[in-house]
């Protein structure tokens, strides 16, 4: 008898049919089915709180399978770790398994540009929106959305966006602050603030702040020579993608005939070194990645 066939005939009964047994056997996706058993384990026990839905279990089977190697307790049948069924327990084994992923998985320098840090103090520009999730943790921040990932770049896009954090956390909204600086405007003009709980900071709330002026001052100073910088490198990005698809691109065949048509004569080989040269130049900036 197949492993199936055991299952369907252990669990068969008045309170869950034997095409619903199908089904859940098939949510396991693994060769050996398994998780077979503990999918039907875990309807059942969520059934009696009624609850049917079976789609959300085997999707979080399946992330449970794949975040194995950040969870201590693999035995998902070990009663000792994964008592009653619990489906709620369960679901903060795979959030806790999520948490220490991230954090072993997460590379600083490819999120992340680190314009200032001490004991006390980190100043950042996120670079993606999973360097956004990570030092935007735990505020109302709308470029930290989970389900909405593309509004950090939309900002990202058209600003630039810093996270000041503060280490040594004082359970207030200012241990985090996002300063934004509009890309299209004069960075000497100014600068927009929130709290952690995405307040815009102006200067009557801003003078209850509990950071010393003085370090706002200065990190917003930072945040400013960085754009300055920034902003040439920018410019000059946008100079070299003109200049791809406006040279590098270009039909040269074309362009020597129509110089044959009128009749204007060039060195020897200057068409052919002409082409070498701009490859050169093509496969350089290839290479930069730009």
């Amino acid at each position: 008898m197949s492993k199936k066939d055991k299952l369907i005939e252990k669990y068969s009964s008045s309170i869950i049919a034997v095409p619903t047994l199908r089904k859940l056997i098939d949510g396991d996706t693994t060769p050996t089915k398994k998780y077979a058993e503990k999918i039907i384990q875990y309807y059942l026990s969520r059934l009696s709180l009624g609850i049917r839905r079976q789609t959300e279990i085997f999707k979080d089977i399946v992330k449970f399978d794949d975040l194995l190697p950040y969870i201590n307790n693999k035995d998902i049948y070990n009663t000792e770790h994964y008592p009653n069924n619990n489906y709620d327990l369960f679901k903060d084994v795979i959030r806790d398994a999520e948490a220490i992923k991230e954090e072993k998985t997460f590379v600083r320098e490819e999120h992340a540009t680190i314009l200032y840090e001490d004991d006390n103090t980190l100043l950042v520009r996120p670079l993606t929106h999973r360097g956004s999730l990570k030092y935007g943790a735990n505020t109302r921040w709308c470029t930290v959305s989970r389900q909405n990932p593309n509004t950090f770049k939309t900002y990202f896009d058209s600003n630039y966006l810093f996270y000041l954090i503060r280490k040594n956390k004082q359970d207030t909204k200012w241990d985090k602050i996002a300063l934004q600086f509009p890309k299209q405007q004069n960075i000497f003009g100014g600068v927009t603030i929130y709290d952690a709980n995405d307040s815009r900071a102006i200067e009557q709330s801003f003078s209850k702040c509990d950071w010393n002026l003085t370090d706002i001052i200065k990190f917003e100073t930072i945040c400013k020579v960085f754009c300055s910088k920034q902003k040439e490198i920018d410019n000059a990005l946008k100079t070299i993608s003109q200049f791809k698809s406006c040279v590098l691109e270009y039909d040269y065949d074309k362009l020597n005939k129509a110089l044959e048509v009128i009749q204007i004569k060039t060195v020897d080989n200057f068409y052919d070194d002409l082409k070498n040269q701009i490859q050169l130049l093509s496969d350089k900036l290839k290479l930069e990645k730009y």
